[in-house]
């Protein structure tokens, strides 16, 4: 299975927080306050994200109260992957054809959509991708054709920032939130998936996290 590189600026972005933290830990002084319950509740994955106004976010940061934890299940996927040009489209489309085809929608209503990066090391935010990879998730037993793969995608906990079409560059502060936060920490060598609703005109950018 070809895994999903970090989508973005990761080594830079993960030397300007080393160098960050450096300079701050000069700066802080040890915390004694006891811990209290986590601010940050777990959500078991059963719809989409609320709505988000970015309107007033100039800087593109984003705080605990942006990003939603969940926990996706484990599902059955059928999975397309493209290279090159418009690698997006061209998964797309033999996912879109697969659902079209089989009537995957009538037999199994709750199917979710996902895709994620392949490229062959860093991309730069707003460069095109230069490989792709889509799945549609299907029932357990469901037959499909020999020209798809079928994926066994075993859930995990992700960090959610939903976004409109267009935003994707809310991945550079997704990555940094997560980079930089005191409970959570990236899976670097997960799927960074997008998940379309509305029609591909809203998107939930799912970065997977672990327990530090």
């Amino acid at each position: 299975m070809k895994k999903c590189t970090a989508l973005l600026l990761i080594a830079a972005i993960l030397l300007t927080t080393a160098c960050d933290q450096a300079t701050n830990s000069n700066e802080q002084t040890e915390d004694t306050t006891p811990q209290t319950d986590s601010q940050i509740e777990i959500t078991t994955e059963t719809s989409q994200t609320t709505e988000i106004d970015h309107g007033g976010d100039t800087e593109n940061k984003l705080t605990d109260s942006d990003v939603q934890i969940v926990q996706l299940p484990p599902m059955t996927v059928v999975s397309a992957y493209a290279v090159g040009n418009d690698c997006e489209g061209k998964a797309g489309k033999l996912i879109n054809r697969f659902v079209e085809d089989s009537g995957l929608l009538e037999i199994y209503p709750d199917a979710r959509f996902f895709g994620f990066d392949c490229s062959n090391g860093e991309i730069a935010v707003g460069e095109n991708s230069r490989a792709y990879e889509m799945w549609v998730s299907i029932p357990e037993d469901m037959e499909v054709p020999e020209s798809l793969e079928i994926k066994q995608f075993p859930g995990g906990l992700y960090g959610v920032f939903e976004i409109a079409d267009g935003d994707f560059h809310y991945w550079e502060s997704l990555f940094k939130w997560a980079d930089s936060h005191e409970d959570y920490e990236v899976i670097l060598n997960g799927e960074f998936l997008e998940e379309p609703f509305d029609d591909y005109s809203r998107f939930n950018l799912m970065i997977p996290i672990k327990e530090r």
